[in-house]
This record gives structure tokens, C-alpha cells and sequence, in this order.
């Protein structure tokens, strides 16, 4: 209808008037989701934007997720989209709080993407976090409570059956057929053996608490929140815990100047959501590991290879699991603010700037099963910083209406990253905290850093609210790039 027309909505480097869009862009707002419980906020992109699709990388607690706008766009690198958080470029979906997100839109052709230049071409997804609306102060909790699990078990022979179609192999293939005597065959009809499965997964709960604090109180508006969400993990020894804090405040100095700040932290714990695939992976192993071998030996150790040679040449996917500690912290800090000048009717100049820092440890120990134990710490940090200065002229004439940008805008990265291996640790009890004890230590660092450079113009221009035109260029200069060809 004609009031949504007239919404105005973000595309980058500024808001437009819907019916003026000539662009492919989606919009998801916080009403569409927020009745939903979820965690990751890419679940709220899910089956809400047309030609976008969400889809998991692997089941891990706190795993990364997969976007494709308008499907896969790269033919060597990757497909995913650029994420732009409250203007700053390079944001990610994974860790932001949904209950922060006021509005996200999706922009998905040439058109919408061109004011981002290259690094637009598989699409981009502007994500605008929530300020304070209503007068006074408003304090709102909200808190859930939901338990997941496998949704479908593979249905796999019994260990009585297993047993029988191993001695009818044997016996195939010139063997006497006898691997399993009748009286082993009938203890596993009776205990039943080793379901794998059941070993592994488990009914996991999931919780999420979030509170937050807005308002406003004459030329200023405020939102600050809290979150904290804890995901278990449907295998055994995996989970992912999440907490958030963000502090929006934006105020008006006189008639023509408005400020803003925007500050947010982010701390991320798990252990053992990496992805594995083939033998390593724990789920692999439960299908195709001797159902027949007990989890325990007699003297209370593991089994930790078929003791008959049968199934997989993997290890005990329960001891792999169980034994296998691979602690992920994440901490990053974000910080941006911006001032918007009006310098005559129709004539804004903005200028906005932000620095965002990461730092990440993985402390990684691997129990002596069948190979020496293995022990890692890695540690990386990041920084990144952009300024944007936007100067926009925005006219209507009669029947003619038209804004134009023009943009200057800075970025630059850094990282850097330590690490250390060491194989067979004297004190295994010590797990990863005790490196130098081991027989063999290897230690790496890299490091890089990259600045980009960009000059932009966009013109938009609708003429009796029927006929629109929309143009835009980018130019960028980039150091990674070879002397002469920047």
C-alpha cells in the first residue's frame, strides 16, 4: 500500500524512499522475528528474504552459517555476502545479539551492491542495531528455555545381527565363519552391545536470558542491553556460550547537529565445534564402528579399536570425544560513532568512524589414545578501522526529486597470529597448559595488514513518482595490490 511506499529503508551510505528503490532489496524488521525464540541471528534471515538462502555449515553448537544471495556467485573464493553493522564494513552475523537488530535489508543485484564495489558481488546485508523510541525509560526482559536432538537416527544392523553377517562374510570368503560363537552372539542378543549412538548424542538444552534498558528524554535517545545465551551441544562435550553487551546513544546539539555513539562487546566460549569430516569425525565413527566391542575393557580403560578388527580403522568415537578438549574463546570490541552536520536545506555532510578489535585463543589437547598426545595454543588478535565522510544533497522540485552523494571513505586492517604444537607432553595431565614438557614443539607466527581507499558518487533521481533512475560509482585503491596497479 501507499504507506509502505513511503518507508524509508537503508541501502548503504544513506536511506531511501521505498517507492524510489530500483534495486532488488529485501527488508526483515525485529516484528518479523521477535516472537521467534533464536539465538543466532541468522536465523532470522531464514525463509524471510526472497532468493536468500540460510543453511548450516555444520550442526556444532555456535556454528558458522552459510549465505547465499541469488546462489553461489564465486567461482574460487567465497560466496558469502558483505555484513555492514550501523555503516561500518565487515561485520559478521554469527555472534550479534537478534535482539539487538532493528532492521536488516538485503541487497541483491548489481544495482543496490554497486555503491560497495567489488566486494559487493555476492550481495550485501546492511544491519541496522535498535535506538531508543519512546519517551521515559523502558526495561524489558525476556528469557527462553528449549531442548534440542537428533532428529532422525540412522537404523543400523543390531550387534547380535552384525555378528551373524560377520561370520556369513567370513565363511563367504573362505573363512570358517566362526569369528562369533554361538554363545557371544546370544550375550549380545542380551545386553544388546554398544549403540553408538546412544553414546554420542544426547538431549541438549538451550537457554537465553536478555535484558534491556531504552528511552528517550528530549533531544536524546538511548538503548543498552545484556545478553547471555548457552547452547549444549546434541554430541557429548560440545557446547557454546555467548555473551553481549551494547550501549546506542544518539542526541541532537542544537537544530542542525546530531551525534551518536554506538559501543558493543562480544565474548564467545565453546569446546569442540570445529568440523570434522571422514574417520575424525565422531558421527562417522558412530555408524561404522563395531557395534559388538564394549565402550570399557576389563581393567577400566577404554577399547579403543575393534578387538575383533571389525568396522572402521578409527578410535572409540566415545574416548575421541570425551578426550578431546578443544577450548574457543572470542572476544571482540566494537566502537563507533558518528556526526551529522546540516549545512543548509537540503545539504547534510556525515562523518562516520569506527574501530572494531578481535581477539581470539584456541587451546587445543588431544589424549594419548592410539598416537602421542598432541597439545596447541593459538592466539590471533585483529584490528580494523574505517572513517567515512558522506556529503549529501537532497532537493524536490515539483515533480522532480533528486539526491546525490558523494563519499570518502578509509579502511585499514591488521593481523596477527601466534601459535605452538607440541607432540607427546610429559604431563598429560596438564593437558595444553604444559607445552614445553613435550618431546617435539613447533612455533609459527604470521602477520598481515591492508588499507583500502575508496572514492564514491550516487545519483538518484525520480521524476512524478513513476520514473526513477539510480546510478553509482566506486573507485578504490587497495595496497594489497601491486605498485602502480593500487
Amino acid at each position: 500500500d501507499t504507506n509502505k511506499l513511503d518507508e524509508i529503508v537503508v541501502i548503504g551510505y544513506g536511506t531511501q524512499r521505498k517507492t524510489d528503490i530500483t534495486g532488488a532489496l529485501a527488508s526483515v524488521t525485529t516484528e518479523d522475528f521477535k516472537a521467534q525464540p533464536i539465538i543466532n541471528s541468522t536465523d532470522a534471515l531464514q525463509g524471510r528474504a526472497s532468493g536468500v538462502f540460510v543453511g548450516s555449515t555444520n550442526g556444532a553448537p555456535g556454528g558458522e552459517a552459510k549465505i547465499l544471495i541469488r546462489g553461489a556467485n564465486s567461482i574460487s573464493g567465497s560466496s558469502q555476502p558483505l555484513i555492514v553493522v550501523d555503516g561500518i564494513i565487515g561485520g559478521s552475523l554469527q555472534n550479534l545479539n537478534p535482539a539487538d537488530i532493528e532492521s536488516m535489508e538485503v541487497l541483491k543485484d548489481a544495482s543496490s551492491t554497486a555503491i560497495f564495489g567489488s566486494r559487493g558481488a555476492n550481495g550485501v546485508i546492511l544491519i541496522t542495531t535498535k535506538s531508543g523510541k519512546e519517551e521515559g525509560t523502558n526495561i524489558d526482559f525476556d528469557t527462553f528455555y528449549s531442548v534440542q536432538e537428533v532428529g532422525k537416527r540412522f537404523d543400523l544392523l543390531s550387534a547380535s545381527d552384525f555378528a551373524r553377517e560377520v561370520n556369513v562374510s567370513d565363511l563367504a570368503t573362505g573363512g570358517e565363519g566362526d569369528i562369533f560363537s554361538p554363545d557371544e552372539i546370544a550375550e549380545l542378543q542380551r545386553t544388546g552391545g554398544t549403540d553408538w549412538q546412544d553414546q554420542l548424542f544426547r538431549t541438549a538444552p538451550i537457554v537465553n536470558y536478555q535484558l534491556s534498558v531504552s528511552g528517550k528524554a528530549g533531544k536524546t535517545d538511548f538503548f543498552v542491553s545484556g545478553n547471555h545465551s548457552e547452547t549444549q551441544g546434541i554430541l557429548i562435550n560440545t557446547y557454546s556460550k555467548r555473551y553481549n553487551l551494547r550501549a546506542k546513544v544518539n542526541t541532537k546539539l542544537g537544530n542542525n547537529l546530531k551525534v551518536g555513539v554506538n559501543t558493543a562487546f562480544i565474548r564467545t566460549k565453546g569446546r569442540n565445534n570445529q568440523e570434522r569430516t571422514g574417520i575424525s569425525s565422531p558421527v562417522y565413527a558412530a555408524l561404522a564402528f563395531d557395534p559388538t566391542m564394549p565402550l570399557y575393557a576389563d581393567d577400566g580403560s577404554y577399547n579403543l579399536t575393534s578387538i575383533k578388527g571389525l568396522g572402521t580403522l578409527g578410535v572409540n568415537p566415545y574416548a575421541r570425544l570425551t578426550e578431546l578438549n578443544l577450548d574457543r574463546e572470542s572476544s571482540l570490541v566494537s566502537l563507533n560513532g558518528y556526526v551529522d552536520y546540516k549545512i543548509l536545506d537540503g545539504l547534510n555532510v556525515n562523518l562516520t568512524a569506527g574501530t572494531r578489535m578481535r581477539f581470539n585463543s584456541d587451546r587445543r589437547f588431544d589424549a594419548e589414545l592410539n598416537n602421542p598426545n598432541r597439545a596447541s595454543i593459538n592466539d590471533s588478535d585483529s584490528k580494523s578501522n574505517q572513517a567515512t565522510l558522506r556529503l549529501t544533497y537532497e532537493k524536490e522540485i515539483r515533480d522532480h526529486r533528486f539526491k546525490i552523494d558523494g563519499i570518502y571513505e578509509l579502511q585499514s586492517s591488521k593481523w596477527h597470529e601466534n601459535s605452538i604444537l607440541g607432540v607427546d607432553v610429559t604431563y598429560p595431565s596438564t593437558t595444553y597448559n604444559n607445552i614445553g614438557t613435550a618431546t617435539d614443539i613447533t612455533v609459527s607466527s604470521y602477520a598481515s595488514e591492508q588499507k583500502i581507499e575508496s572514492l564514491m558518487g550516487r545519483v538518484n533521481y525520480t521524476f512524478m513518482n513513476r520514473y526513477v533512475f539510480s546510478g553509482a560509482v566506486r573507485r578504490d585503491g587497495a595496497s594489497v595490490l601491486a605498485e602502480g596497479n593500487k
